[in-house]
């Protein structure tokens, strides 16, 4: 079968052996279309400071070895073709989504986009283990609409983490998929004024039509004159998803007093960042990067309810042979938000 591999920066098509057939509680699945995220694209970029990070994390489930290349692709939506004997949830012919992990039979969890061993979203079939971080799509759901479960996720989980005051103002800089998956994030739970920030006129069109109440671009003006507009007496909360070098230590300096910024992007190399000034400033810091069961039920009811339009997100459909093609197009954000990969295209 065939799969995309990230190898030393490159990205390739290969044949593989046929997966076995699922044992215990895995899933053997159909991969029917899966998002390239910004952290695919980042993850090819700099992957020696990526598994620096990993590895120093103290968790193994998203180490790969650089040499075999990572089997990429952990956005995707998929159709069982073949339960375990211990799996939960699925039976063959449903259609699911979230994130996904397969644990082998040396007890080892890989987490699905980010192995050496297992293939990802990129690739025709995948294992995958249940329960897990994912669930069937609800009835009547468009399938392609799932890609974007995990950006939205990453914002549900963001939002609640960052837990906002009534009436306090939100910035988001950078809305790229994740940023979008912030702002409806923040629609949803009731926080504003939204104000978000971004060079791109294609995304910015993106937020407005989420729900930000200001967009701004940075080309012209800054968020801070948009954030003065607000007439806002509240310290704001900063959602920094931009992935720019340096811009958190920029932010320590940016930020008004007491402002409390939420790091989502996360940089894999290290931002020098001046914790005196933080402290002579007040200012509150989060980092935030974990997912549960009910933020996975949250973003799949929204999809299907079509709180959330993700149809304008998907600026082109690819098959496997285009990926490669499909990475340097996302390192061009004023042309895309999202690609999606259709492995049987």
């Amino acid at each position: 079968m065939r799969v995309v591999v990230g190898i030393e920066g490159r990205l390739e098509v290969r044949d593989i052996p046929e997966l076995a057939a699922p044992t215990g509680s895995q899933i053997l699945v159909e991969t029917v279309a899966c998002g390239i995220c910004g952290s695919d694209v980042h993850l090819m970029d700099h992957t020696e400071a990526y598994l620096g990070c990993a590895r120093d994390s103290g968790s193994t489930a998203m180490i790969f070895d650089p040499a075999r290349g990572v089997m990429l692709g952990h956005c995707f939506v998929f159709r069982v073709l073949e339960a375990g004997p211990d799996a939960v949830g699925f039976a063959p012919g449903d259609l699911g989504a979230g994130l996904g992990t397969v644990t082998g039979a040396d007890g080892h969890t890989s987490v699905v986009g980010f192995s050496d061993t297992y293939p990802g979203g990129y690739a025709e079939r995948m294992l995958l283990s249940t329960p897990g971080l994912i669930a069937p799509l609800p009835e009547g759901m468009d399938p392609l609409h799932a890609v974007f479960v995990e950006p939205l996720i990453v914002g549900e989980m963001s939002v609640r983490t960052a837990a906002i005051p009534d009436g306090a103002p939100a910035v988001v800089l950078g809305t790229g998929q994740v940023g979008l998956g912030i702002v409806a994030a923040l629609r949803r739970h009731g926080r504003g004024p939204v104000i978000a920030a971004e060079p791109t006129e294609l995304r910015r069109a993106a937020a407005l039509a989420v729900g930000a109440d200001i967009v701004v671009d940075v080309h012209s003006r800054t968020w801070l004159d948009a954030l003065a507009e607000t007439g806002a007496t509240q310290p704001p909360t900063v959602f920094d998803t931009t992935g720019i070098a340096g811009m958190l230590a920029w932010l320590f300096t940016e930020v008004p007093r007491n402002s409390h910024i939420v790091e989502v992007s996360g940089q894999y190399d290290p931002d020098p960042i001046r914790t005196g000034l933080a402290v002579k400033k007040n200012l509150r810091l989060t980092f935030s990067a974990s997912a549960d069961p009910a933020a996975l039920r949250t973003v799949l009811a929204a999809l299907a309810a079509r709180e959330v339009d993700v149809e304008p997100w998907i600026t082109r459909r690819v098959g496997l042979d285009e990926v490669p093609a499909a990475f340097d197009d996302l390192r061009a954000p004023d042309k895309t938000i999202g690609i999606v990969v259709e492995p049987r295209k």
